[in-house]
């Protein structure tokens, strides 16, 4: 029998995803939104933190539900509108997946995007809030977060932060069963110690998801401190009127 593949598209309205089977609806956040969908499979069954969306944002909620209740060997998670994409026409379909992962050996298909500036100069610049408010830099927490998690990423939590510009994006990726639950395994590890943290510190949370902003950052932390062959693939949006990239 060959491998099992499911990538997950999360929404949080009703609407259809990309038409091809490697990919299946989820609605993240259901039990904050307090909506029912028909066919769709809900993230608020079994283990799940749905509740938590307006703090962690419906891709962390249906990143976590993922990893506790399904068991794909080869799965993913995107948005309904957000894919990507192998030939810059269209969304990345099984065919192509199963090539990528039994004939060249990928072991996790990122998506990528750059910024001019590093992310940290980045997000200090776009989102001033976050440092005026608290008078203190929020990613001198989440790097002591990241020390008492597992000291090995310091190295790469620098680099990615104040060195690089390359940011893996949108919570949009495909990877082995067995390196998805290591990434769920450390990433919420780390922000159940940065949440504790900030708690202790008192520090005064920048609205609407925002963990789910601090997730997205630290993709490409785990990513470069492991030895897997990965891919990057740049985001094409599709709308039911047309598709574009997201560079």
């Amino acid at each position: 029998m060959g491998k099992e593949y499911k990538v997950f598209c999360c929404t949080h309205i009703d609407t259809e995803c990309f038409n091809d089977p490697l990919y299946t609806l989820l609605h993240t956040g259901a039990d904050y939104d307090g909506k029912k969908y028909k066919n769709m499979l809900a993230d608020n069954t079994g283990d799940n933190i749905s509740n938590k969306k307006d703090k962690f944002d419906g891709l962390v909620t249906g990143l976590y539900w993922i990893w506790k209740n399904t068991n794909y060997e080869i799965t993913g998670i995107c948005s309904y509108r957000g894919y990507m994409s192998y030939d810059g026409k269209k969304p990345i379909g099984l065919n192509e997946t199963k090539e990528l992962f039994e004939n060249k050996q990928i072991d996790f298909i990122a998506a990528r995007a750059e910024v001019p500036m590093s992310i940290y100069a980045t997000t200090k610049k776009y989102e001033a809030e976050i440092f005026a408010r608290n008078m203190h830099n929020p990613f001198e927490y989440l790097r002591e977060a990241v020390e008492y998690v597992d000291p090995a990423y310091l190295n790469a939590f620098d680099h990615v932060m104040y060195k690089g510009s390359i940011l893996n994006c949108r919570h949009t990726f495909i990877t082995r069963r067995k390196y998805f639950a290591l990434y769920c395994e450390w990433i919420f590890n780390v922000m159940t110690k940065y949440d504790q943290i900030l708690k202790e510190k008192h520090y005064q949370f920048s609205g609407y998801r925002f963990y789910g902003g601090i997730i997205e950052i630290m993709e490409r932390v785990w990513i470069i401190n492991n030895p897997i062959n990965v891919l990057e693939l740049p985001i094409i949006m599709i709308t039911e009127q047309n598709v574009g990239y997201i560079n």
